[in-house]
């Protein structure tokens, strides 16, 4: 199944981009029974926001890049292990090159 967008979704519902969009965000401006409908539909198609749209539009990508000399160096594994654990926790993406 190809990927959704907001727009997709609210023409299937039949509500604005903007609904989608607050409900996604949990900023109001919306009823309960609209609420139920976006997740609903959000979840029937395996909604997954794509991080670099919205970074753009928000200019915040939250994404982190990490410089390491040698992943297959158990020493810098490690370090790139703990570095990921604490941003995942964060919901901050990793990009890691050598």
């Amino acid at each position: 199944m190809a990927k959704v967008t907001i727009k997709e979704i609210a023409d299937i519902l039949g509500v604005s981009t903007a609904t989608v969009s607050r409900v996604l965000n949990n900023s109001g401006g919306y009823s309960e029974e609209t609420k139920r409908r976006v997740l609903d539909v959000l979840k029937q198609y395996n909604y997954q926001a794509n991080a670099m749209a919205k970074g753009l539009r928000t200019k915040k990508t939250n994404s982190v890049g990490v410089v390491l000399p040698d992943l297959t160096n158990e020493y810098f594994a490690k370090i790139a292990v703990a570095i990921e654990r604490v941003l995942m926790k964060k919901g901050i993406l990793l990009i890691f090159t050598t």
